[in-house]
């Protein structure tokens, strides 16, 4: 699974709405949608940024996973894949300060820091 088949997937889990209804929401055509749906493309940076905050995901890491999973070349993916390791370095750190269990994983990390819980289960 891509990492725009991924939004997908957590927003119709989120909303509950069909990827028609999903198409309407964001203003694009249902055929576009079920091609993400599908696998066959994936979306822009602009639209990846739109979804993940009504997923309440943190910017950094949407632009960074989106960018890294329609990278073209392998330097690009290393590139984007350094940023993302040095994007949840910094977030373990204030995870600590938060008195987050280091095990936690990063998705739980980003979920708790946008959403201000002092406290969170394992996944």
């Amino acid at each position: 699974m891509n990492y725009s088949q991924e939004l997908l997937s957590m927003l119709q889990a989120k909303t509950g709405k069909s990827v028609n209804q999903i198409a309407k929401d964001l203003g694009k055509s249902q055929p576009y949608i079920s091609m993400i749906h599908k696998g066959k493309t994936k979306f822009s940076n602009e639209l990846a940024l739109k979804i993940g905050k009504e997923l309440g995901l943190d910017e950094n890491q949407v632009l960074a996973k989106n960018s890294m999973d329609k990278a073209t070349t392998e330097a690009e993916r290393v590139a984007w894949g350094k940023l993302l390791q040095q994007i949840a370095a910094s977030i373990l750190v204030t995870a600590t300060s938060l008195k987050v269990h280091a095990v936690d994983c990063v998705q739980c990390i980003f979920i708790k820091m946008s959403s201000n819980i002092k406290t969170m289960n394992r996944c």
